[in-house]
């Protein structure tokens, strides 16, 4: 088994400050002058969705994503990939149970807490939010905009839901599109999207034939007709 590489708890808790009290453009074209300021060296980018950088674990121990010219989510990886051995879910959730401590420390009680197979800590803030995340084979911190991690929780929301609705809808049945998980955004300050409607399946339209018409009549030779008409 390789060495498995993690960052110190003292280096975890400076960069958990320094991200949540980031103000920048979240500008891609302005990412360059931020990779420089905390020390990471740009890898690959495209110049309107992402940027693949190295945060200290290697080229792709850190990420940028967004479109059309503008960044959503700042991820960072706090280790570099665990091995796939039958202790890696055990040590991925210790050390994660370990950095939120040292995050909490340094930033207070967390905004909203996430159980489960991809345990979540959140630090909510005005307009962006501090993520600590425990992933299949790493442990990550992420800073996204308020906007963009809404739109994640309705993605994560839908895909429960569509599980649920097939495991206990009869078949057939019309699945409803669900809104925002409540709760969730309340407690992180953020603004909670309306629920959609119900989506139904309406019959397709029958295309109707056009009614048969009868041959229309030869024109009549009305001068013909008169001519007949007259008596001799």
């Amino acid at each position: 088994m390789t060495e498995w590489r993690v960052i110190g708890d003292a280096e975890v808790a400076e960069l958990a400050e320094r991200l949540r009290s980031l103000r920048w453009s979240w500008q891609l074209a302005d990412f360059a002058d931020l990779a420089e300021i905390f020390g990471w060296r740009i890898e690959m980018s495209d110049s309107s969705s992402w940027v693949m950088f190295d945060s200290g674990l290697g080229m792709t121990s850190g990420k940028a994503l967004g479109h059309d010219g503008i960044v959503d989510d700042i991820r960072v990886m706090l280790t570099d990939f665990a091995d796939a051995d039958a202790s890696r879910r055990d040590r991925i959730r210790d050390l994660f149970a370990r950095y939120a401590g040292v995050v909490t420390e340094a930033l207070g009680e967390p905004s909203y807490r996430l159980p489960g197979n991809a345990p979540e800590v959140r630090w909510a803030g005005p307009s962006s939010t501090l993520s600590l995340r425990a992933l299949s084979t790493t442990v990550s911190l992420h800073l996204s905009t308020n906007s963009s991690l809404a739109l994640q929780d309705m993605a994560t929301e839908a895909q429960g839901e569509d599980s649920i609705d097939q495991e206990q809808q009869p078949a057939g049945a019309p699945a409803g599109v669900p809104g925002a998980p409540v709760g969730r955004k309340e407690e992180a300050g953020e603004h909670v999207p309306q629920e959609y409607p119900a989506e139904t399946e309406e019959e397709p339209e029958v295309a109707q034939e056009p009614p048969v018409r009868p041959p229309a009549a030869p024109p009549v030779d009305t001068g013909a007709q008169l001519a007949e008409a007259r008596p001799l």
